[in-house]
């Protein structure tokens, strides 16, 4: 049977949204059907592949090693979890908190975990220098429909004019807007990941729009972590070992496109958030990032993606290591300066 999490049939949506940048682009070699059970005891070991939605995007959890008793407390913790996480930051939610400041411009009272959050993107458009920023909803709006001057647009997007004040958070200008496609889907995935742990998972593998693996797809081998394949526009191009806690990112160009007003021209999801340029070259090309958490993996990813060829070193240095495909082929690697250390059970 398929088991999916609760509560997102009944959503309210807010308008002019990006869709996912992820949709097929990662896929486990053991796939996400749903939940699969035997019928021997509750009390022996088995495998079971948890689904639902969140953020207009299959969510999976393929755990190995646990059985059905557990299996049926971790179920509707994983579903309140998404939840809560959807209630923060989700533009598919009109009384989300992201959803409410950019109706406002302000909010105030906001949750630690909200704050906290914004706080780290406002981090992050510095560690990329201004690559990564979630201000660019504007832009993203402005492509859609084609209206308002690309100039005023631009004036729009800067991280640096969201203001921080303790739990409240307000735009310095008016019409700004954020929005978390960029790393929202990598901070599921820890934080699923994290729930796993708190609930004693040992092996399991997180697809929450990225991937992040947690001790091994098959526990009588230690340490060989989990095989996922990377897809392209039409077919997988590779195929990686995740080792325990280590998580992988994918961008890539040709992941969406939308109509542009009423013109014939279509449109891509990446675009510079300093100039809204798109570049026609990386749209053809799939960036693979892999680092030790799914949201830094994931907020690399997207930088890379917008940015040029001699930028590549300094973004990878960040991470554990920075693939760029061209087609089928691999046509940029580096090894970033952080050395991955897989998490390794004690048991």
């Amino acid at each position: 049977m398929c088991v999916r999490g609760a509560g997102h049939s009944e959503r309210k949506m807010s308008m002019n949204l990006p869709k996912s940048r992820r949709h097929f682009i990662l896929t486990g070699m053991a796939g996400f059907a749903g939940l699969m059970t035997s019928s021997c005891s509750s009390k022996k070991a088995q495998t079971f592949t948890w689904t639902s939605i969140a953020f207009d995007t299959e969510v999976s959890v393929k755990m190995v090693g646990i059985d059905a008793t557990q299996y049926s407390k971790l179920a509707p913790l994983l579903s309140e979890r998404i939840l809560e996480i959807e209630k923060l930051f989700s533009l598919y939610l009109a009384d989300s908190w992201i959803s409410r400041l950019n109706a406002d411009g302000e909010v105030k009272n906001a949750p630690q975990e909200f704050t906290a959050m914004i706080t780290r993107c406002i981090d992050y458009g510095r560690q990329t220098k201004g690559l990564f920023d979630v201000t660019v909803q504007p832009l993203w709006e402005h492509y859609q429909s084609g209206d308002n001057d690309l100039d005023e647009v631009l004036k729009l997007v800067d991280i640096q004019k969201v203001i921080m004040n303790g739990d409240s958070i307000k735009f310095a200008q008016a019409g700004m807007k954020l929005t978390l496609n960029g790393l929202v889907q990598g901070y599921l995935t820890d934080a699923i990941t994290e729930l796993l742990v708190e609930q004693g998972v040992e092996n399991a593998l997180v697809n929450g729009g990225e991937f992040r693996a947690l001790g091994d797809e098959n526990p009588a081998s230690k340490n060989s972590g989990w095989q996922v394949q990377i897809m392209g526009s039409e077919a997988v191009i590779s195929t990686t070992t995740l080792l325990s806690g280590e998580a992988l990112a994918v961008s890539a160009g040709y992941g969406q496109t939308y109509a542009v007003g009423s013109s014939a021209e279509l449109g891509r999801h990446l675009f510079h958030p300093s100039n809204g340029v798109k570049n026609p070259i990386n749209k053809k090309r799939t960036f693979v990032v892999k680092a030790d958490s799914a949201e830094k993996a994931d907020v690399f990813a997207t930088a890379v993606a917008v940015s040029q060829k001699p930028q590549w070193q300094a973004l990878a240095k960040q991470v554990t290591e920075l693939q760029v495909y061209e087609g089928a082929e691999l046509f940029y690697s580096l090894k970033g300066v952080y050395i991955f250390k897989p998490m390794v059970s004690e048991v």
